[in-house]
Order: structure tokens, then sequence, then C-alpha cells
């Protein structure tokens, strides 16, 4: 086979790839079906998002073709356009008009866009498909997302601002339009401009490009049995999380309460957690507890991380098997499923996430690409500052009760008694992993903290009457 047949031929199977690929089950998000390739087969590619969770389809159904991208004979973009490991950074033919020449109307050309300072700096090569996602109608530009595709919705994920910048308040992200409080912190970096030095050695650049991620014609078959995994568009695989998004307790006061023979106890300062784990994703009637058996995902760090780990080596960020200093990079990523080296999470007993579990790969309003801030009691009521736990415990003459956060606790009586619906008795977190007393002992990081601590509260539990007990912290119902 010549080679301009054998790339031709290489070319269609993914910009015209017909397959579609259905998200996890567990999650709302599942009932989007995702193409091969998003922009060779746009009608079969279902996307969007909004802040109540029912995932509406905002794609558009006309294809992006060669034309729309690319100049037939000649670009006059200068600067960085691909990811090519030749020569040259400066090919590909992108696309460039000139008012009055082609049948165009405008003169355009990409150009570098954003900032260091904003750290969403970007070469000529990505800033085209920025221009074409963030640009509603055509006019400054040759086309639009919507007046030329037919989409509905500018193509930015969930997670991110669009042009992935912005202060506290402003270009507001998908989650910060949900959870106004997480609204209150700016852009933190991305893969444009990191948030902070690294700590471990990177195997590759993004160079200001989208293509050393993405395939902008589809997805390579060869990939595999795990081509499904490489939607949207990617040169590797990644599994969009199958979790729901953590969010601190809205509510600080709400009561549990415990009932003995001759009395009761309880508190009315306790808060229902709003973090979303393997034991309350895949597994039903949990009692809060990290020792209740559940599900856990089926796949592989080659199905869910393969794209990651072209650059971020499992040796650099998850190097040993036994017990690593908490809150350190390779303690953390301990809880990756197949990484789980020591302690009560051997084995990945407890936690065995996806990468996308903590991290979005484009832009977070928190440090590190972070998307998950779970225990950060700063926020508890969903406030920006001044958030604080709560632990109670007290005693009747044969009764007592404690709790506190995060996992909650709960009461007994002499001689049995019952209990509000779903509550349970004390359980412990991350109490024993380090020696830094409560409530800080729980944070499980020392970078996405944020906010000013509130004074820990000490409301509620003690015992009525003779044989009554009760009590709890952040966890209960």
């Amino acid at each position: 086979m010549g080679r301009h047949k054998r790339r031709r031929t290489l070319f269609a199977s993914r910009h015209y790839a017909m397959g579609q690929v259905q998200r996890c089950k567990c999650h709302p998000k599942n009932t989007q079906a995702k193409a091969f390739s998003a922009h060779g087969n746009a009608a079969a590619n279902q996307r969007g998002w909004n802040t109540s969770e029912t995932w509406p389809n905002t794609s558009g159904t006309v294809n992006v073709l060669c034309f729309d991208c690319h100049n037939s004979h000649g670009s006059s973009v200068a600067g960085t356009t691909t990811s090519y490991t030749s020569a040259t950074t400066n090919g590909a033919i992108l696309k460039d008009t000139t008012a009055g020449k082609g049948g165009y109307a405008m003169t355009y050309k990409p150009q570098v866009e954003g900032s260091a300072a904003g750290k969403n700096l970007s070469n000529p090569g990505a800033s085209l498909c920025i221009d074409c996602h963030m640009t509603q109608d055509s006019g400054a530009t040759p086309w639009g997302y919507q007046d030329t595709f037919g989409s509905t919705q500018q193509i930015v994920g969930y997670w991110e601002k669009p042009y992935w910048t912005g202060a506290a308040g402003v270009n507001p992200s998908g989650a910060q339009m949900r959870y106004p409080y997480k609204n209150l912190i700016g852009s933190q970096g991305g893969h444009f401009g990191a948030s902070s030095s690294l700590t471990s050695q990177v195997m590759g650049t993004i160079g200001g490009l989208c293509t050393p991620c993405h395939d902008p014609h589809g997805v390579s078959p060869t990939l595999g049995a795990n081509q499904t995994y490489g939607v949207p568009l990617l040169k590797g695989t990644w599994m969009t999380s199958p979790y729901k998004e953590d969010a601190a307790p809205s509510a600080t006061n709400v009561r549990v309460s415990f009932s003995g023979e001759k009395g009761s106890g309880g508190t009315t300062a306790a808060s229902t957690p709003g973090y979303h784990i393997d034991q309350n994703t895949f597994s039903t009637g949990w009692n809060w507890s990290t020792s209740t058996t559940s599900g856990k995902i089926t796949q592989t760090d080659a199905q869910f991380a393969g794209l990651c780990l072209r650059c971020h080596a499992k040796t650099a960020i998850n190097p040993t098997t036994g017990a690593a200093t908490w809150k350190s990079v390779d303690r953390i990523h301990n809880t990756v499923k197949g990484w789980g080296g020591s302690g009560a999470n051997a084995n990945n007993a407890v936690h065995a996430y996806t990468c996308s579990k903590c991290h979005t790969p484009h832009n977070s309003c928190l440090p590190r690409l972070v998307v998950t801030n779970c225990l950060d009691f700063s926020h508890r009521g969903q406030v920006g500052s001044g958030g604080a736990p709560n632990r109670a415990s007290g005693r009747g003459e044969k009764g007592s009760g404690s709790g506190q956060f995060p996992a909650g606790g709960g009461g007994r009586s002499e001689k049995g008694g019952s209990g509000q619906a779903n509550a349970f008795g004390a359980r412990s977190c991350h109490d024993n992993t380090n020696t830094s007393g409560w409530p800080n002992n729980q944070r499980w990081n020392a970078v996405t903290p944020w906010g000013t601590q509130g004074t820990p509260t000490n409301i509620g539990g003690g015992g009525k009457g003779d044989r009554g007990g009760g009590g709890d912290g952040w966890g209960g119902y």
C-alpha cells in the first residue's frame, strides 16, 4: 500500500468512525453516548451538562470538515501549531482567512492566547480549537459552535472556567454555578499553566497545545479493545468519573436521636456528609462505615489512566507499595485502583479510585487539577470560610453516645434502644493514619484546603433519663 493511501486509510478509520460508547452505568451521565469521532460523527456524539444532573444533549449534528480547520494550499499562521516529533512545530496548514478572499467576510488567524499569569497560555495550534469551542456565532471567526455546527452550549468541561481562567466570582465553572461557595476561589491552573511546580518528573510536555492528548480526527483503532476508553478524541485511555460530585454538607443542624428504655439522647448539630466514595457509590444500604463491603470499578489503570501515564509514570507518582508518609503524593495515589499499598487500604480494601475521581484534565479552581475537597471542614454549611466540624458526647445513668466528623457516631442504652433511620455506631476514617490532632488528622492532602477554619463545636450528645444515650458528629442522619 502506498504511503499516501495508507495515511488516508488511517485518517478515515478515525474521522469517520461510526462507533458509539456508553459511559459508566452508575452515574446519570451514562445517558450520553459518545462517538469515536466527535468531529466526523457529530450526530452520534452526545455531550453537554447542566447543574441539575439531568445531562441534556447539547451537541450539534453538523460534522466538522477538513477545511473548517485547515487551508488547502498554505497557511500564514505563525508559532507552534503541532506536536509533531519532526523538525518543525509549525505545520498542519491551519485555518486562516482574509476578508474578501475565498468567500470569507472576516480576517481570522489563530494567535497566542491567554497569559502566563492567568495560567492559560495557549499556542495557535490550541487557540484554533478554543476559538471554535468558545465562539457561539461566526463573524469574528469563520465558524461558531452554534450557527455553524448546531451545538447549543460551549464545548467546555463542567469543572473548568471558560477560557480556563478567571478570578473568584468571575467566569464560573459548572461546579461553581451549582455550589456558590466554590465560586469564592478563582482558577488555579492546569495543563496550560501549572498551579505550582511538580514534585515528580514528567515524561512529556503539553506546550500550550491540545494535540499531545487529543487527536482531532478521532479515537485511533490501534487502542484495540480499549478504544471505548479513548473518548473524547483521546490519544490514550481515560474514564469519566463514575462518582457524583463531592460537596460540603449544606445543613449543620441535622437532628440525630436515640431512645432507650426510659430516656433518650442525641444531637441537633449533625450534618449529612456530601462526599461520594466507593462505599456509597457502588453499594446500597451503606451505614457510613468504610469496612462495609462495597463494589468497585472493574477497569484497570490501562483503561482509566493510559493517557495520564504517558507523561506521569506510576514509578514517579506511586513509587512504593509500603507505608508512605501521610498526605504525600505516593500515599495519596495508593487510593488508585490497583495501586493500594499498605495499612487499611492494602489491596485497595477501602479506596479503589479512577484518576478522574480526584482530577480533571484541563483546568481547575483547586491546585493540581484536583476537583474534590471532600474533607475540608472549613466549608461545612457550604460557606467559603469559618466552617467547623462537630463532635459530641454525653452520658446518662446507663446510656451514652458520642460521635465526630467525618464518620459520625451513635448512642446506646442498657436495655437496647432505637435510633433514627440509618443511625449508626461510632466509625473511624483517617483517625489512625497520622499524629495530627482532630479534626486536622482527617485531611488527606496539603494543597487543596482553602478558607479559614472555624472553631470546632461540641454540641449535643448526652443522655436523658436513667437509660438513654446519644451523640453524633458530622456524619449522621
